[in-house]
């Protein structure tokens, strides 16, 4: 019975790339040789394997253990990035965070107008006499009357 070239390395990606992504590439690299080695035993005494063939079936092994560490090294470049990207977007958001505390607690004591409802609201204008913290939002006490500080129209000093 003879195994042809193409139906061993197909198998051997076959096994690679179909749900058996926890056998390592030696597992692979023995199950290439076991059946070459099968391949090699039961060939025909009268039609013996050429070398180019033999040497096409290595060449094809290479190539996908090549490939299969690309993927690996890939995979892991993605993964660090997208934990590195979190890490980053929490920092940033945790700096923006702070900033903002610092800039609501500066404002106390200061002379502020504000817009009440956005654009034709009310115009409210007085001394800031605390910061608040709320609802992740930092918001301002303008005589008595809570306003968030994206309505800040005007600093001056009080």
């Amino acid at each position: 019975m003879s195994i042809t070239a193409t139906s061993a390395v197909s198998s051997a990606a076959n096994t690679a790339t179909t749900g058996s992504t926890t056998k390592t590439s030696e597992s692979n690299d023995n199950e290439f040789m076991l059946m070459l080695l099968a391949q090699l035993r039961n060939q025909n005494p009268l039609d013996p394997m050429k070398d180019d063939n033999l040497m096409g079936q290595v060449a094809q092994l290479n190539s996908l253990q090549e490939l299969q560490t690309m993927n690996t090294k890939i995979q892991e470049l993605i993964d660090d990035n997208f934990v590195g990207q979190i890490t980053l977007q929490a920092s940033l958001q945790e700096m923006a965070r702070i900033n903002q505390a610092g800039y609501a607690a500066s404002l106390v004591g200061k002379t502020v107008r504000a817009s009440t409802g956005g654009e034709g609201g009310e115009i409210v204008e007085g001394e800031v006499t605390a910061a608040n913290y709320s609802e992740g939002k930092y918001t301002l006490i303008i005589d008595g009357e809570e306003i968030s500080m994206d309505d800040i129209l005007e600093v001056r000093e009080g």
